[in-house]
């Protein structure tokens, strides 16, 4: 394997994992690969497809991604491979879909939505007929799933149909699938073994570290305000920081010595997108998946161009959204600067892995621009769990006063309608359109309205109601296959979509309204779907922004973000432990197994290991009391969260505590004594969290009618509870005889 590698590919060596990912793909083993952005993820499928006998198929989301893969393999004198894209012109397209459907591609890009066109459909299986295909590759999986910070609902039935299309048709043996991707949260990795069916561990190779040398950090917090002027600062003392000369470091066309940069923007119009940031930098080089408004011209000519430019160092600096350079192997990036947060750390990371592909140590800066704009009230919207209610209380806040967690807010709770929108609009669809059809034609007017009837059709399928679709692009309309709702058991269908996730009985609660139901089955079923995907999807993006917002909050050094980064990141000892806890209540749990460990971490290392552990695992589970409770007094413990975080964290437990525990004032009570243990400067204000005005009156009267030791400072607030409760119904009562003597007046 390795004289291949080096005649072929050019490699020393195999990097962490790769060896160990192509000898199961050679096997015929399926894989899923985590290595980090950088780390050799596409040298696996070009490696193990040069030796596979037959056809490789890449499902890679992103245009650039597919141009700078077939130009890799073509530079290596690989030139049977193609990428079939909307950039191809008619004539181009025509051509290569004929050498595919010859059998005349060893390497096949396509996007997603490809595997939705029917007449793509048929030229696959015309060239299975000649060249089956041994390997089928997804790329960016993390796409495949919902809890994703990329998820595309054209990843739907992805794997069903590449088994459908794929299979040799003189044996119906499918191809090997593997999938990869640079970073997935727990919950996200679970998604992608339930969709590509790959349940063995030893399947899933990570790497022995995610940590890139190659990279240092850097968070400046500004205002929304000011954040052009930081960008312009930040930018101009790039060299500095990387202690080099600042002559030559902003000007193209030096080959490899050229410092290029990548500055990434959230969106393509607006304050926030790549036109108006271009051109604060004082250019025009901007890239992003659509064409901005403001732009008159061929766009897909335009980006075609740019990258070939960028890549070829004609370009110093492009600004783009995250549809550029996933992959993109370039070794001569500089630095990346985020023009906001990211909404997820993986996101972060994946996209500041585009620099520094050169393997130097400490070679790109990676850098996010943070708004920490209304802070407080981003908190109370992300620990709100009413979507209509967290909507008004975002709306309350003017634009110019959000932050990057509101902005990030507003853009979550915008593309999830809310649930009695959601549930109408499938509702809807299902009964004028669907319902009793075997086939069905679905109209779309625009790429608004597509986006709106595939998220229906989505929810419809995953309770098996919708087989298959196609979208024609030209008649701008979905093709469906339909099963029937009186033969088809959606009950059994949304309960195996349920146990991907949850416990039996947890699963078996849900389900209850549907037993003996005498109503609509696929209306039951439907509304306790979406409720599912917003107590569970929506929650699960709350969180993640909040941890990434918590990592820039708290920037102190490079180092130390790259150690909050790897904490996060990595499987740690705790990670099997606090997985178990997932879908249990604090009970279940049990505060002796809480307390045993929070106190098993002997080093600093190993409780920043645990902070970051319980705040991945929390992101796949963010309503679990007791994990937050463990996150509590685990940065109350460390000597480096500060006690914002430690307070947030509280704030985020209480609110999760009615309803969902049989006794949430006796696990305050016992938050409290350990908080006093571990930071006994906290006590009062996590307290005064506790028992807010207004509200806490059930703590105060436990905590001053309880016999066990009780610390000053908490039995004054529980006091103060008391007398602000009894201050207010006096008010009350006076007001009302007010009232009453103004109506006898």
């Amino acid at each position: 394997m390795r004289r291949i590698l080096h005649a072929v590919f050019r490699k020393r060596d195999f990097r962490d994992g790769q060896a160990q990912a192509i000898r199961r793909l050679l096997n015929g083993e399926p894989a899923i690969v985590l290595l980090p952005t950088g780390g050799g993820k596409s040298l696996i499928y070009q490696f193990a497809g040069m030796l596979l006998p037959g056809m490789t198929v890449i499902i890679d989301p992103i245009i650039s991604l597919m141009a700078d893969q077939e130009a890799s393999l073509h530079r290596m004198g690989i030139d049977r491979a193609g990428a079939v894209s909307s950039q191809l012109s008619a004539g181009d397209r025509a051509r290569l879909l004929d050498r595919l459907a010859a059998g005349d591609l060893a390497y096949v890009f396509i996007a997603p939505e490809r595997l939705q066109s029917e007449d793509f459909r048929v030229q696959l299986r015309s060239a299975c007929s000649k060249m089956p295909v041994s390997l089928a590759v997804v790329d960016e999986a993390h796409c495949l799933s919902e809890w994703g910070h990329d998820f595309r609902p054209s990843y739907l039935h992805l794997p069903m149909n590449l088994q459908r299309y794929c299979s040799d048709q003189r044996t119906e043996s499918g191809p090997t699938l593997v999938a990869l991707t640079g970073t997935a949260s727990f919950a996200v990795l679970e998604d992608i073994q339930a969709e590509l069916e790959i349940n063995d561990e030893d399947a899933v190779i990570r790497p022995t570290s995610f940590d890139r040398r190659e990279l240092s950090f850097f968070v400046r917090q500004t205002s929304r305000r000011e954040r052009p002027s930081a960008l312009k600062e930040t930018r101009a003392g790039l060299p500095r920081r990387l202690g080099v000369g600042t002559m030559d470091f902003f000007r193209p066309d030096r080959g490899d010595d050229t410092d290029c940069g990548l500055v990434f923007c959230p969106h393509v119009n607006g304050q926030l997108g790549v036109v108006d940031v271009a051109a604060q930098l004082g250019h025009s080089n901007y890239y992003a998946g659509e064409a901005p408004r403001s732009f008159s011209g061929d766009w897909d000519r335009h980006k075609q161009d740019l990258q070939r430019r960028f890549t070829r160092n004609r370009v110093q600096e492009l600004v783009a959204t995250k549809s550029f350079g996933m992959g993109i192997d370039k070794p001569n990036i500089r630095y990346t600067m985020h023009y906001g947060m990211p909404g997820s750390v993986e996101a972060f990371y994946q996209e500041a892995g585009r620099a520094g592909r050169n393997g130097k140590e400490g070679y790109a800066l990676c850098t996010v621009l943070y708004s920490d704009d209304s802070w407080e009230r981003g908190l109370a919207i992300l620990d709100e769990p009413d979507h209509n209610a967290a909507m008004r209380q975002l709306e309350g806040v003017n634009r110019s006063r959000r932050g990057d967690v509101l902005t990030h807010l507003w853009f979550l709770l915008n593309s999830y309608k809310g649930r009695k929108e959601e549930k109408k609009s499938t509702l809807e669809l299902w009964d004028r359109h669907l319902a009793g059809e075997r086939t069905a034609e679905l109209s779309y007017r625009g790429e608004e309205d597509r986006g709106v009837k595939e998220k229906c059709i989505y929810r419809l399928a995953m309770l098996g109601l919708v087989e298959d679709y196609t979208i024609d692009g030209r008649l701008r309309e979905f093709v469906l296959t339909l099963r029937d709702a009186g033969s088809h058991d959606v009950t059994a269908q949304l309960r195996r979509y349920l146990g991907k996730y949850k416990f039996p009985d947890y699963v078996d609660r849900l389900l209850e309204p549907l037993s003996g139901a005498d109503g609509d089955l696929v209306e039951g079923a439907v509304g306790i779907l979406v409720d599912f995907i917003y107590d569970e999807v929506v929650a699960k993006r709350k969180e993640a922004i909040r941890t990434m917002a918590e990592l820039c909050r708290g920037f102190k050094s490079s180092e130390d973000f790259r150690d909050g980064i790897l904490a996060y990141l990595q499987d740690s000892e705790f990670s099997g432990q606090l997985n178990g806890w997932r879908g249990r209540s604090f009970e279940q749990v049990g505060l002796t197994e809480v307390r045993e460990v929070l106190e098993r971490p002997d080093t600093p290392d190993r409780l920043r290991q645990l902070i970051g552990t319980t705040r991945r695992v929390l992101e796949a589970d963010p309503g679990n009391a007791a994990l937050r409770y463990l996150s509590v007094c685990a940065r109350a413990r460390s000597d480096w969260e500060s006690d914002a975080s430690v307070l947030n964290e509280t704030t985020a437990l209480v609110a999760r505590l009615p309803g969902g525990e049989p006794d949430p004032e006796l696990v305050q009570m016992e938050l409290l004594h350990d908080v006093e243990r571990w930071r006994p400067i906290l006590v009062r204000r996590v307290a005064a969290a506790m028992m807010p005005p207004g509200g806490g009156l059930g703590l105060a009267r436990r905590l001053l009618s309880t016999e066990d030791y009780v610390a000053e400072v908490v039995y004054v607030a529980a006091l103060k509870t008391i007398v602000h409760s009894i201050e207010g119904v006096v008010q009350r009562s006076r007001e009302f005889y007010d009232l009453e003597a103004a109506g006898r007046a």
